[in-house]
């Protein structure tokens, strides 16, 4: 309070980042595993979804491997909304995790949703089992060089993991899974959304169309709201730590 800042304090934990495990390891670990690490990290993102908020960084940094399974740390979304009052949302992200609707000059954060996170874990997944992440969202914007799945990495994984993957990588955000529930869905074997919802299309310029309207941000170029929206986004990122550490 007398320096003006907030702070998170946390229990010390016994464990390491999945980028270092999978470094250290120096191969992708099996789809059992895998699917261990993916139920809790879902869970979690479901519960930040279910009070609406967004993480907004999702990374293999922000993964921290426990001998009691995964935990979800590090919000973003207090950051990236102070990165978009300063018209820098780029300055806030991780490229290639970060989902194609965050590099967009977005105050009131109303592009965002859980298919956000879902971008950003399926970048996540993608780099674990192949090794590399996708290329940067706002390249993808331009010219999508990311090839599916199944196509990197051979059988080593399964179709519906690989398809549950290939789809939160969609970069059309109504083309991903909306919600968690639709997640699981493709990572227990069910078809992808059908391509009449695949409509959307990316122009050179950037833009997404084929959005829902009820997604596009308004035009409001006002400081204090989108500084109002960075105290909301932080309050709720403090809470929704406390609540998963409780549990």
């Amino acid at each position: 309070k007398e320096n003006g800042t907030a702070y998170v304090a946390m229990p010390p934990l016994d464990g390491a980042t999945l980028r270092r495990v999978v470094g250290e390891r120096g191969s992708a670990p099996d789809e059992g595993e895998l699917r261990g690490w993916l139920h809790p990290l879902l869970e979690a993102l479901d519960a930040l979804h279910a009070i609406n908020c967004v993480h907004g960084d999702v990374t293999p940094d922000s993964i921290f491997i426990t001998r009691d399974g995964p935990l979800l740390l590090g919000f973003g979304g207090g950051r990236h909304a102070i990165a978009q009052a300063l018209r820098m949302p780029e300055d806030a992200l991780m490229h290639g995790y970060a989902a194609p609707e965050q590099y967009r000059f977005d105050p009131s954060g109303s592009l965002l949703g859980p298919w956000t996170d879902l971008y950003a874990l399926g970048a996540v997944l993608c780099a674990t089992m192949t090794g590399r992440a996708p290329s940067a969202a706002r390249e993808r914007l331009q010219r999508d060089d990311v090839l599916p799945i199944a196509a990197q990495v051979g059988h080593r994984f399964g179709a519906a993991l690989a398809t549950a993957v290939d789809a939160a990588l969609a970069v059309p955000p109504l083309d991903r899974p909306q919600n968690v529930a639709a997640m699981r869905s493709l990572l227990d074997g069910a078809a992808p959304s059908p391509a009449a919802r695949r409509g959307a299309r990316v122009t050179a310029a950037g833009r997404i169309d084929g959005e829902d309207s009820r997604r596009r941000s308004p035009r409001v170029d006002v400081y204090a709201l989108a500084l109002s929206a960075a105290t909301l986004l932080c309050l709720a990122a403090f809470a929704a730590i406390g609540y998963l550490l409780w549990r």
